[in-house]
C-alpha cells in the first residue's frame, strides 16, 4: 500500500526505560513516504537520540543514556559543550573496538562475580539490567569494523 507524502500518524508511545526504572511516554510521528516510514521523536519531551552516521554503514540510533555510555567507553566526551557531536576517525576505530570489547568482558565478569558471591552467601542472585552492554554495543562494534575496513569516519550530531 502506498501512502501520500503528506500523510502522517501521530501517536503516544509508551516503553519501559530500564535506566530510569519507570515507564516513559514519548510522542512519535510517523511520516510515511511510499513504502518507507521515518520515526521522529518529539523533542519537547526531552528524549534525545544519538544518530551515528557513516558512508560505509547504515545509521545507528541510540537513546541518550546508551549513546553516552558507548561514547564514554571509546573515550569521546559527552555532556560538555560540543559533546553532542563528534567524529571517530578510521585510525581510532581499532582502539574503540578494543575498548568496547574490554568493557563488555568486564561487565560480564562483574555480574558473574556478583551472582557467585550472592549464591555463596545463600542469597538470591542480583538482577541486572534487562539489556546488557554486549547487546547495546554490538551494533556499534559492527559499524566500527565496517567503517574501519572501508576507511570511512563515523559522525554524530551533525
Amino acid at each position: 500500500q502506498r501512502f501520500s507524502s503528506k500523510r502522517a500518524s501521530d501517536q503516544l508511545a509508551e516503553f519501559y526505560d530500564f535506566e530510569a526504572g519507570q515507564r516513559t511516554s514519548v510522542r512519535r510521528v510517523w511520516f510515511l513516504h511510499g513504502h518507507h516510514a521515518n520515526l521522529m521523536f518529539n523533542s519537547t519531551l526531552g528524549l534525545m537520540l544519538y544518530k551515528f552516521k557513516s558512508k560505509a554503514a547504515a545509521d545507528l540510533i541510540m537513546l541518550q543514556p546508551n549513546g553516552q555510555r558507548v561514547l564514554a567507553i571509546i573515550g569521546k566526551e559527552t555532556g560538555v559543550p560540543g559533546g553532542d557531536k563528534g567524529i571517530v576517525l578510521p585510525q581510532d576505530m581499532p582502539a574503540a573496538i578494543s575498548a568496547l570489547e574490554a568493557a563488555i568482558v568486564q561487565e560480564e565478569a562483574q555480574q558473574k562475580a556478583a551472582k557467585e558471591a550472592a549464591l555463596s552467601r545463600g542469597e538470591t542472585p542480583p538482577r541486572f539490567e534487562g539489556i546488557s552492554l554486549r547487546q547495546r554495543a554490538l551494533p556499534m562494534i559492527d559499524m566500527l569494523r565496517r567503517c574501519e575496513k572501508a576507511g570511512e569516519s563515523i559522525v554524530w550530531g551533525v
